[in-house]
C-alpha cells in the first residue's frame, strides 16, 4: 500500500521488515522454521507493491513503482493458463508472454497487447489507448 501511494521509503522499510523476519531472526524463533506467511508477504510486496500488479475487470494491470535503491525487479505471474514475465528497471518495463495465446494487459492505465514469445518494452509513460473507465 505504501508503494501505491508514493511512499517509497516507507514501502522499502516495510518490505525489509518482512524480508528479514526469518533471515534476521527478528522474533528469535527462526530455528523453528520459516514463517510461510512472511515469505508470502515478501512476494506480495514485490509483485503487488513495487511491481504494481492489480486485477481489474479480469485484466492484469501494472503500475510499477521501483524503489529508488533498486536497479531491477523481475518476476513471473501465471493467469488463465498464460505465463507472463515482467522485468522492471528505473527506465522501462519489459513484458514477455512466455506461455499462452495473446494477452491484453494495462500499463499505467494504458492497454498493451502481448503476443506469445515476444518481448514488449515500454517506458513508464506511453501513448497506448486508455483503459476504459481509467484516466
Amino acid at each position: 500500500m505504501a508503494s501505491q501511494i508514493g511512499e517509497k521509503e516507507k514501502a522499502l522499510e516495510y518490505f525489509n521488515y518482512g524480508l528479514f523476519m526469518d533471515l534476521g531472526d527478528l522474533l528469535g524463533n527462526a530455528a523453528e522454521g520459516v514463517h510461510v506467511a512472511a515469505a508470502g508477504g515478501v512476494w506480495m510486496a514485490l509483485v503487488y507493491g513495487f511491481g504494481g500488479l492489480t486485477l481489474r475487470d479480469g485484466r492484469l494491470c501494472f503500475e510499477p513503482r521501483l524503489s529508488n535503491e533498486w536497479q531491477r525487479l523481475e518476476f513471473r505471474v501465471e493467469v488463465q493458463g498464460r505465463r507472463l514475465a515482467v522485468d522492471i528497471t528505473p527506465k522501462d518495463v519489459i513484458y514477455r508472454l512466455l506461455v499462452g495465446e495473446g494477452l491484453t494487459i494495462a500499463h499505467h492505465g494504458r492497454l498493451l497487447t502481448l503476443s506469445s514469445g515476444e518481448s514488449t518494452t515500454i517506458p513508464s509513460a506511453s501513448d497506448l489507448p486508455l483503459v476504459e473507465g481509467r484516466q
